[in-house]
């Protein structure tokens, strides 16, 4: 498993496996995601008091999968919303990513 920074988000790393982290108060600890009304997972952060919600695929791929334009959308390999591994991330236009829905 590898750990990155999120950007903006000092206090929080995410995995290339999927799983968001928080080091707030000096404890490394995994973050419980919930699942939005589109099935997508995501984390709420907090940054000076502050709440922003992220979904985790779009983390992992900013984070861990190459190919990023301007305009692309993150698409499922194997159309399972909740698998938010690297290895199953890709970068796609929204008509692609529309032909896999």
């Amino acid at each position: 498993m590898i750990l990155k920074q999120i950007e903006g988000f000092n206090d929080y790393k995410v995995s290339n496996i999927g799983d968001v982290y928080s080091e707030k108060y000096n404890k490394f600890k995994k973050l419980k995601p919930r699942l939005n009304s589109k099935g997508y997972l995501y984390v709420n952060l907090c940054v000076k008091g502050k709440y922003s919600s992220k979904i985790i695929h779009r983390l992992v791929a900013e984070h861990f999968v190459e190919g990023y334009e301007e305009g692309l959308v993150v698409n499922h390999k194997d159309g399972n919303k909740t698998n938010n591994h690297y290895s199953n991330l890709e970068w796609c236009t929204l008509s692609e990513n529309s032909k896999h829905s």
